[in-house]
């Protein structure tokens, strides 16, 4: 069987289809979202770009990919199943994949890379290699927006799905068509209240400004709310 985003989309779960319809900015309509109904809206967004489906996936994904299409999976690397799977649908991989990452001599990350961990990216500050076989121990900022800057130290061999990224070489992938103006500007306004809130972490902040008025009581679950990793909070009187 020639793989195929549909075919290659059928060996993953619901949970992970759905990480992937986020990523992709595919909408799921309807109260209750099933397998069946997910993977053909998704692979119908993707169509033909089997390539940058493959990007996305982590290395067990692909080898189970592999071996739903009858293909070699034993290669360890990442990059190693995905030109299989590339090939196998008559894809040229060199020019499909970006070019492979500059890891050190022991396959480590370097100090000023940005990599992936724990659904994350993070930037590496330093790299303390193991003595008499221990493990590596990787010092990491974080780069996302609503944690920029926490400090995290993993075992880098220990850590599960970890990986390096360039984010110069995925460039803005194919580029099908112009959003609207409306579109645009939502998303530029977003970027704004976000950089703003990024800049300063303890600052509270509320689009249309003359539109809210601060209630005292409102502040503390506020406070509370921005305290924690992640938090979706909706606060209003009157509703």
């Amino acid at each position: 069987m020639v793989p195929s985003a549909e075919s290659v989309l059928e060996v993953l779960q619901l949970a992970r289809l759905l990480d992937l319809c986020r990523r992709f900015g595919v909408s799921v309509r309807g109260e209750r979202a099933t397998k069946a109904k997910v993977l053909p809206e998704l692979a119908a967004q993707l169509g033909g770009r089997l390539h940058h489906l493959v990007l996305e996936l982590s290395r067990d994904e692909l080898r189970a990919a592999c071996l739903a299409h009858h293909l070699p999976a034993e290669a360890a690397a990442r990059r190693a199943l995905q030109s299989g799977l590339l090939e196998a649908a008559g894809i040229d991989p060199g020019k499909s994949l970006p070019p492979p990452v500059k890891l050190g001599e022991d396959a480590l990350p370097e100090p000023g890379q940005v990599v992936q961990a724990r659904h994350r990216q993070w930037l590496v500050e330093a790299l303390h290699r193991g003595q008499n076989g221990e493990s590596a121990r990787v010092d990491l900022v974080c780069l996302d927006d609503d944690a920029t800057g926490e400090p995290l130290e993993v075992l880098w061999d220990l850590e599960l799905g970890a990986r390096v990224i360039d984010p110069a070489s995925r460039g803005l992938g194919d580029v099908r068509k112009l959003d609207t103006p409306e579109a645009f500007g939502a998303y530029l306004h977003a970027l704004k209240w976000s950089a703003v809130s990024a800049a300063d972490a303890t600052r509270f902040q509320a689009p249309f400004r003359a539109g809210i008025k601060l209630m005292a009581h409102q502040l503390t679950p506020l406070m509370k709310a921005l305290e924690l990793p992640r938090a979706n909070l909706f606060i209003a009187d009157d509703v």
